[in-house]
């Protein structure tokens, strides 16, 4: 052990490093991904956790640089004396230490300030150009029956037979967009219902918690009571009853573009905890 206790040690620096990492715990990752995944859901970065693809309204999370001042040695000077007494020259090590790891710290700060600056201006730029895209996407689209440009006889079988292939083109996809509507509103309406059926579901197994909380506060006071009177409890212990399972959410499988909608995937997180007593 160093002679000065804010001093390090260096005899017995690998028995204490051998001693912390056995008794350091692993950390709980897990636990911390939730909090942090729970906490950026609550915030204006949410869309950053839906499986919907990201478009140009979505603001990216913003940065705030704060001012680095101008890196200086400030202790040069005063470590530049001779020391008078050993205390005074294991501070000079110790206040050296610190000084060279502050300008490590503040030289690593910078650097991460300025790769978030230009991740800025570069998602600026993508955010711009996908807006550009979408506005392009959103537009009509012109269909050609030939991209050849070369002259057709109007009344031939192969360019009237064209003309009738993207006119049943277009009534498919117009179907499709119908029934696509028509099944946005079915699933608008079973999700309103299903929502009303699971707040009633949930105000019953409150009644049920509530009604055996008193009836196990009951029960302690008999048990205390017979205790202290030296005979058996009147009745048992008793037991809740059980608790209604979650009415499972409806959901559209599937999208326009084919993917699946899992919008409703986490309905039921953080529902009724069953096993509570």
């Amino acid at each position: 052990m160093s002679e000065y206790p804010f001093v390090p040690s260096t005899s017995n620096s690998q028995n204490d490093s051998a001693a912390q990492t056995s008794t350091i715990s692993p950390p709980r990752t897990p636990s911390r991904l939730r909090t942090a995944r729970d906490a950026l859901r609550m915030s204006s970065a949410a869309y950053l956790l839906s499986p919907t693809p990201v478009t140009s309204s979505s603001e990216p999370p913003s940065f705030n640089p704060v001012p680095i001042s101008p890196f200086k040695r400030r202790f040069d000077a005063l470590l530049a004396q001779p020391p008078a007494t050993e205390m005074e020259e294991h501070l000079q090590k110790l206040l050296k230490a610190l000084q060279d790891r502050y300008q490590t710290l503040k030289t690593h700060l910078a650097d991460v300030q300025a790769g978030a600056v230009l991740q800025a201006v570069y998602m600026e730029r993508v955010q711009s150009r996908l807006e550009g895209q979408e506005e392009r996407e959103a537009q009509p689209k012109k269909r050609k029956l030939f991209g050849d440009g070369l002259p057709k006889l109007l009344t031939d079988d192969k360019f009237f037979g064209a003309v009738e292939d993207i006119e049943a083109t277009q009534r498919q996809e117009a179907a499709a967009k119908k029934a696509r509507k028509a099944e946005r509103e079915e699933y608008a309406k079973q999700k309103e219902a299903w929502k009303k059926v699971e707040d009633v579901r949930k105000e019953r197994n409150k009644q049920v918690r509530a009604t055996f909380k008193q009836e196990m506060a009951g029960w302690g006071a008999e048990k205390k009571s017979a205790k202290q009177e030296g005979r058996a409890p009147r009745w048992g212990k008793p037991k809740r009853a059980t608790l209604e399972s979650p009415v499972p959410c409806p959901r559209m499988l599937k999208t326009k573009d084919g993917e699946e909608d899992v919008q409703d995937i986490e309905e039921n997180e953080d529902d009724d905890d069953d096993e509570q007593d």
